[in-house]
């Protein structure tokens, strides 16, 4: 299989095969988190990579085949919504769909969707919620 960089030099239509996968990136600070979430998400049928910040999880967006991302809002160093901000201003990235989640800060809510996120969750409803967004996105 192509990784990601080797797509945009050889396939004009790179992100058909990008996104055909069912790979999801899930990025969060927090151990118990991206073990509770990642667990979710494969019962549901989705290979999951996680990445513990922000930075590995752009490194890993860049050089994989995601097909769509879970991130936290609110992480150390650089934000999940820095996240969305650096992934939606590449052309090559843009159109991978993102969620972002919180741990209880509803109000981010609007803000997240503005600045580019898909859709937005709130941690205590993610065990619930997370598999159909995911479903919706790459329906």
């Amino acid at each position: 299989m192509l990784r990601a960089p080797e797509l945009y030099e050889t396939d004009p239509n790179w992100l058909s095969a990008y996104a055909s996968s069912d790979l999801i990136l899930l990025v969060d600070d927090d151990p118990e988190h991206l073990l509770l979430f990642s667990t979710v998400l494969e019962n549901a049928g989705y290979e999951v990579l996680t990445a513990s910040n922000a930075r590995d999880g752009l490194r890993l967006l860049k050089t994989e085949p995601i097909s769509c991302v879970i991130s936290d809002i609110m992480m150390p160093e650089t934000s999940g919504v820095d996240f969305v901000k650096e992934a939606r201003s590449s052309s090559k990235l843009r159109l991978i769909p993102i969620i972002l989640l919180t741990s209880g800060r509803e109000d981010l809510e609007f803000a997240s969707l503005a600045l580019g996120a898909d859709m937005f969750c709130l941690k205590k409803d993610a065990r619930r919620l997370l598999p159909a967004q995911v479903d919706f996105l790459l329906g």
